[in-house]
């Protein structure tokens, strides 16, 4: 009697053992999920967010409030500075952590 239990304690644990894998699984795969499809980023040190993969600069300043009729956009990438100002309808990949600033387009006032 006491091996059935030993075996019955056993398969009870593996059961046990298995449906809490099987959960922790669930848990993982919906904030994997969740996390896969928000890009974070940041324009003019604020932060934004998006669902798509693919933006234009227009879009990027039109989410972030910025008029991009009166503004050009620059992406940057470590030491380097990539200008969207000439080419403002160009698909830029998004990825997390990228950053952005905004510059207005023509001089400066002066006051």
């Amino acid at each position: 009697m006491p091996d059935r239990c030993i075996i019955q304690s056993r398969f009870q644990r593996r059961v046990y053992i298995s449906k809490l894998a099987s959960n922790i699984k669930m848990v993982h795969d919906d904030k994997t999920h969740e996390h896969e499809h928000w890009i974070h980023y940041q324009v003019d040190g604020e932060p934004e967010s998006t669902l798509a993969k693919v933006l234009t600069p227009i879009a990027i300043m039109r989410d972030a409030g910025i008029d991009p009729e009166t503004n050009y956009l620059e992406q940057i990438k470590g030491h380097e500075v990539i200008s969207y100002k000439d080419d403002p309808r160009k698909e830029i990949e998004m990825e997390n952590g990228m950053r952005f600033i905004t510059k207005p387009i023509g001089p400066m006032p002066v006051s």
